[in-house]
Order: structure tokens, then sequence, then C-alpha cells
């Protein structure tokens, strides 16, 4: 995969500013702008505050910021990699190399799955401070987190930008036009896991009147906010299953969107 010529191509060209430089300066300025409020921020939190929650407290909002600026950039980072390649009638060049459908399709996956790794390493040495001023021996309730945690908000993190990424992906693939994939990526993201099943879930509280719905109802078990939710506050058992079964959704569902991509790129590819 290390040598998949579409990974190369398309790591150099997300790699490679065409802007002039006074843009480059701006972009670089505006990010650090926003990173350094963000670690100045919870520094000062954690530093100046006693309570035994604040490094509990600090790091599920780092965790939460970092999931929600993912959820928010991964669709439009790979709607737009087929779409492209239609747009600039270079895709039936694409297909007729000698390349795998396999080859093409994972290797734009993970080209743009890059910048989704470089957010959560802008993340990650903050997330690491303010885990280290948590409880790790459960003698405070609302404070205990350990490792096992830890990483395990990472990895459902990580299956979920992958989830979002490949839908992206598919919508690409699917259309013919980037504002098309990109509007029917946020739609079913956005309007439907975040907002859709939580309405539909609203009005299942309001008919039963049992508001526990909320966090067993199977729809919620996709929700993006739920899950990442899920592995924040493990303190119930049942919210170790609900998670295990949203990122067994979103593993399965990645998998079969690629299959698709793969196996029917296939007639296009050798024909």
């Amino acid at each position: 995969m290390i040598s998949n010529p579409v990974l190369k191509k398309e790591l150099l060209l997300r790699l490679r500013w065409r802007q002039p430089t006074p843009a480059r300066i701006g972009v670089l300025l505006a990010v650090l702008a926003v990173t350094g409020l963000i670690y100045w921020s919870v520094f000062s939190a954690v530093l100046s505050s006693t309570g035994v929650n604040n490094g509990h407290d600090a790091w599920q909002l780092v965790m939460g910021a970092q999931f929600v600026l993912i959820l928010l950039v991964t669709p439009a980072i790979t709607a737009n990699a087929i779409t492209r390649e239609k747009e600039q009638q270079t895709w039936e060049m694409l297909i007729f190399t000698r390349l795998l459908p396999g080859e093409i399709i994972l290797g734009k996956l993970l080209a743009r799955m890059a910048t989704v790794l470089l957010i959560m390493a802008l993340f990650l040495p903050i997330s690491l401070f303010a885990w280290a001023h948590t409880d790790h021996q459960g003698l405070e309730a609302g404070s205990y987190v350990t490792m096992g945690q830890f990483v395990l908000v990472y990895v459902a993190t990580l299956i979920s930008a992958t989830f979002f990424a490949a839908f992206g992906l598919f919508m690409s693939w699917l259309l013919q036009r980037t504002l098309y994939a990109l509007m029917l990526s946020y739609t079913f993201i956005i309007g439907f896991l975040c907002i859709g099943t939580t309405l539909i879930s609203a009005v299942g509280v309001y008919l039963t009147q049992d508001s526990s719905i909320m966090d067993h109802f199977p729809l919620m078990w996709v929700n993006p906010i739920m899950i990442l939710f899920y592995a924040l506050n493990l303190g119930s058992s049942n919210l170790q299953y609900y998670l295990i079964y949203g990122i067994l959704i979103y593993a399965v569902a990645t998998l079969l969107m690629l299959w698709r991509m793969i196996t029917g790129f296939r007639r296009y590819a050798y024909e």
C-alpha cells in the first residue's frame, strides 16, 4: 500500500500548496492561533483550578472538540475525491491504467485520512496533558479515566472518522458532481445521523414517557454524538455495549461501502 501510486499522488497534491506565500502564511497563522488558543485555554483551566473533576472535564472537552472538528471536516475532504476526476475529465484515464480498483479507491481514502490523522496528532499532546490530571484509580466518581478508556475514545474516533470519510468517498463515486456529493454527505451525516436520529428518538421518549430510550434506542447507536458520549462515559456497563454496537455498525458499513466501490469499479476498469 505504501508503494501505491494513487496514494503517493494524492499525498503530494495535498501537501503541495499552490497558493501565494502570503496565503500560506495566513493559513499557517490561523491554524497556529486556533491550536494555541485551545492549548492555552486547557492549560490555564487545569493548572489554575484545584477541583477534583477539573482534569476530567478538560479531557472530555478536548476529546469532544476533536471529534466535532473531525465530524465537520472529514466528509468535505473525501466528497471530491472522484467527482473532481470526473469534472476534470481525468477519470477515464485513471480507470484504464493497470492499477487495481482497490489501489485506486484505498489510495484516495488513505490519502485523505492523513488530514484526520493530522488533526488527531495536533490534539494528542493536550489530550494527554488533560488525561494526566484525571483520576486513574477510580477514587472520585466523575473523574475516573483509565488508559484503556483513553485509548478506546481514540479508537472510536478513528473508526467514526473512517466511516465519515468512506461515506463521502462513496457519494463521490456514486455521483457526477462534487456539490451533490457534498450536499448528500452532510445531509446524511449531520442531517440524519446527528439530528434525525435524535428527533426520532425524542418522539419515542414522548410517546413512551421513558427518558432512558435516548440511551438504548437502536437508532441512537449510530448517532455520532452519542457514540462520543458512550466513549466518554463508560461508568455504566450498558454504555459499553451501546458503544460496541455503534462502532461495529460503522466498521461494517465502511467495509460494505468499500466493497461496493471496488466490485462496482471493475466493469469500468476491465471492459
